[in-house]
């Protein structure tokens, strides 16, 4: 079966749903174009919660950061770990805006992040339980879909007017993809119509707002080593290489402590985003011929230049925009990534272990990403994971955060618009959506190999 539902998991207290929330998860499988991989998603936050790939010993390994204890996630020892943050991923400065429809009104936006908002605010849509819609929006079944086209889950959310202080009704659809050796998401995000404004929730309909703002990402954190297993005997991955729920089995060696011995390499880059003392974009782009510590151009470890970053001393590491080839400064990106526009994925990174031999390439439709070495990131161990745990079906007694994770445990990638894209006029059409059959769209694509040698 392409895609199995684990049993419902109910939300706890300190998760920022009703307590009692059922909260679903999927586990999706593509043995025809993705041969031992396999990824769970679920609804809270329409987050990635594991992605099992095959290493250069047909080895399954969870390269994503994060827990098998679903009522871990988005409490506060969870930094986003594999969730769709917006309305706007990153950093709007002073957390406040104002859009050039009617330049007069100020939004207030929430303050999480000093004097910013960060990711949609403290209740974004990375905290909100989505439901889960058709694969191909013709059929209820997620599972009924040609496998050599991909095998897809599609959640949806609708984000009501003034949520997190953002304007409009917007409706987010969130697909996950597995086909040809990679995970594919795809968001797509429009202002609802009048007659649907009718059905609305919030605080006021939102009617009259004819524009607003998006920037949708996922927040994983990716370690190509793997994430610490329940204890087991390593084997092949085989046809009985997953428990009875369709829950692969953790088959892996331990994870390594950082990711910082990673190899990155950059493609199609040639600038970053300088930003201030707060990571905010100073609205300068700086070539990376002149900043060495951020040139990955050509590959060097993650960790090689990571204590000498311009602000390190605030930013405790890798925390900056890189900006795509493809963007062209005199043109701003006028498109907002509609449906009719070019599809076209321009690879912008890769990245591998010397240990698993695990490569990754990350291709995107975005203007660029934001390079995150998990600089904040503390999850004492045995905090969470530590018992055992039902929520995957894991018959053993740990979880994979049982022995906790530090600062650099992962990277993210997160593409994107451009950070407080709303505060620069260049940048502005970037993320500006307007009602009347307009639709937001962005595609980002994690390709998975093994390295040669």
């Amino acid at each position: 079966m392409p895609i199995h539902e684990n049993p419902v998991v109910l939300s706890v207290p300190g998760q920022g749903l009703p307590a009692g929330t059922r909260i679903r998860s999927f586990v999706l499988r593509n043995e025809t174009s993705c041969p031992g991989m396999a990824c769970q998603v679920m609804t809270l936050g329409a987050t990635l919660t594991h992605l099992w790939v095959p290493d250069s010993q047909a080895q399954q390994r969870d390269v994503v950061v994060g827990f098998d204890d679903l009522t871990a996630y988005r409490t506060l020892h969870d930094p986003y770990f594999g969730a769709s943050v917006g309305r706007i991923a990153n950093r709007i400065g002073n957390g406040e805006l104002s859009l050039p429809g009617n330049p007069t009104t100020v939004y207030t936006l929430d303050k999480n992040n000093g004097p910013h908002s960060l990711h949609g605010g403290v209740a974004g849509l990375s905290h909100k339980n989505w439901e889960v819609v058709n694969d191909d929006h013709d059929n209820d079944d997620p599972g009924k879909k040609d496998q050599r086209k991909g095998t897809s889950i599609t959640f949806r959310v609708v984000s009501e007017h003034l949520d997190q202080g953002f304007p409009g009704r917007l409706s987010v659809e969130c697909t996950y993809t597995l086909v040809d050796r990679a995970l594919e998401i795809v968001y797509r995000a429009r202002l609802m119509e009048e007659e649907e404004e009718k059905e609305g929730k919030g605080t006021g309909s939102g009617s009259s707002i004819e524009e607003t703002i998006v920037s949708l990402t996922n927040h994983a954190y990716f370690n190509l080593d793997g994430v610490r297993p329940p204890p087991s005997p390593p084997r092949p991955i085989s046809s009985a290489s997953s428990d009875s729920s369709g829950m692969p089995k953790a088959t892996m060696t331990a994870i390594s402590a950082t990711c910082l011995d990673h190899w990155l390499q950059l493609e199609n880059v040639e600038h970053y985003l300088e930003t201030d003392a707060t990571s905010l974009p100073t609205g300068v782009l700086v070539q990376l011929a002149d900043q060495p510590t951020m040139d990955f151009r050509v590959a060097k470890r993650i960790g090689q230049d990571l204590r000498h970053v311009p602000l390190v001393e605030h930013c405790r590491g890798y925390d900056h925009f890189f900006v795509s080839k493809a963007y062209n400064n005199n043109n701003s990106n006028d498109s907002n990534g509609s449906e009719n526009d070019n599809d076209d994925l321009t690879v912008l990174a890769k990245i591998s272990s010397p240990d698993s031999h695990i490569r990754l390439a990350v291709s995107t439709t975005e203007p660029g990403f934001q390079l995150y070495t998990a600089n904040w990131v503390h999850v004492p161990p045995a905090l969470i994971d530590a018992h055992t745990t039902t929520t995957t079906a894991i018959t053993t007694t740990t979880g994979k955060a049982a022995a906790g994770y530090g600062a650099h445990v992962g990277f993210c990638i997160e593409a994107s618009r451009f950070p407080d894209a709303v505060h620069h006029p260049a940048w502005l059409p970037q993320v500006l959506l307007r009602r009347g059959g307009q639709q937001y769209r962005a595609r980002t694509r994690f390709e998975f190999g093994i390295i040669d040698g």
